[in-house]
């Protein structure tokens, strides 16, 4: 066992990509952190203190898998994903953010190198989103920095998502990419960054009617933009089929990104979508109401990043509202299982 901690190859962390230069800084915090434990200052040391017996074997072995995986990604120049490595690196992030321990659920068996491979191909990033109501217990994590000021969060306590604020205590992938820049400029889609290996492609399958309905004009989308809500989530439709095909996990698993869910990533994983210009569709909705003999329409929200408060926006938007600066990212809550079809 000693052998395996003393043995690792010398990586020049600035000859590396930046994303795997971040990713070997976490792993190597996660190292001198049992280093610390042992007052030890580097591998060698730890080694000694492993053949003496005062080093307990889980923070041996976790030492060794942190410096392969951190030996691997040097080698080769790519992140390489450790699945008990992931799981380590959100726990130490979730205590970070709540300012206490965060108990992180095992990663689900279904989940493979392949489909690890396929996501992170698609900018699809991996997190653990524990069950908690930041409303209440989580109302003072420390790290929440972009929280809705107290009118948006007024408003977003009416939503029809049971238990608005409580987040879903499962593993999930969420859409990490920025926003787009071009959105509402004429003569322009809006694109947004690195999607041609995602959603791009699938757009097409998004069919457009006019105010004509199905007798009217029929196009398909050209971006993440401009689209009426249903278009996007309708479970039925062509689009979250070829989704489901892209990404290999059922479409009952994907949905639209909740307030609570934006408010939270972007403090914890995201704080560069603190600079996205433009809204983006969300999940919660209000149902609409009778009002002078009328049934008004249902009301859904749009989520606005960037605010002269420096607190995210809430908007209340209908569901057949077209805008060319309003946007969508997909979110998957990953379960333990999958059900059988």
């Amino acid at each position: 066992m000693h052998e395996s901690i003393s043995h690792t190859v010398g990586i020049r962390l600035p000859d590396l990509k930046l994303q795997v230069q971040s990713y070997i800084a976490q792993l190597k915090k996660s190292l001198f952190a049992i280093y610390a434990k042992y007052e030890v200052s580097d591998r060698k040391e730890l080694a000694v203190k492993v053949r003496e017996g005062k080093v307990d074997t889980q923070d041996s072995d976790k030492a060794i898998e942190l410096l392969k995986v951190i030996n691997a990604c040097g080698r080769r120049n790519e992140i390489v994903i450790d699945l008990g490595m992931l799981v380590e690196s959100e726990r130490q992030k979730l205590a970070e953010f709540f300012g206490r321990e965060i108990e992180v659920a095992p990663l689900p068996g279904w989940i493979t190198p392949e489909h690890l491979e396929l996501w992170e191909s698609c900018k699809m990033d991996l997190h653990f989103l524990p069950a908690v109501d930041m409303e209440s217990e989580g109302q003072n994590a420390p790290g929440w920095t972009t929280k809705l000021d107290r009118q948006r969060l007024d408003r977003a306590r009416f939503s029809r998502f049971k238990n608005w604020s409580k987040l879903p205590g499962s593993w999930i992938l969420i859409d990490g990419r920025g926003g787009s820049t071009d959105c509402g400029v004429e003569g322009e889609d809006g694109r947004y960054p690195e999607d041609e290996n995602f959603l791009e492609p699938l757009l097409d399958n998004i069919i457009i009617y006019d105010s004509g309905g199905i007798f009217g004009e029929v196009t398909t989308a050209k971006s993440r933009f401009s689209l009426y809500l249903n278009d996007i989530v309708g479970f039925s439709c062509v689009f979250i089929n070829s989704v489901e095909e892209k990404l290999k996990i059922p479409k009952y698993c994907m949905r639209l990104p909740r307030v609570i869910e934006y408010s939270v990533l972007t403090s914890l994983y995201y704080p560069e979508w603190k600079s996205i210009e433009h809204e983006e569709w969300v999940a919660d909705w209000i149902e609409g109401k009778i009002q002078y003999d009328t049934l008004m329409p249902d009301k859904h929200f749009s989520y606005q990043f960037k605010s002269e408060s420096g607190h995210p926006i809430v908007h209340e938007r209908e569901g057949r509202q077209r805008s060319n600066m309003i946007g969508f990212r997909l979110l998957a809550v990953l379960p333990q299982e999958i059900k059988s079809e």
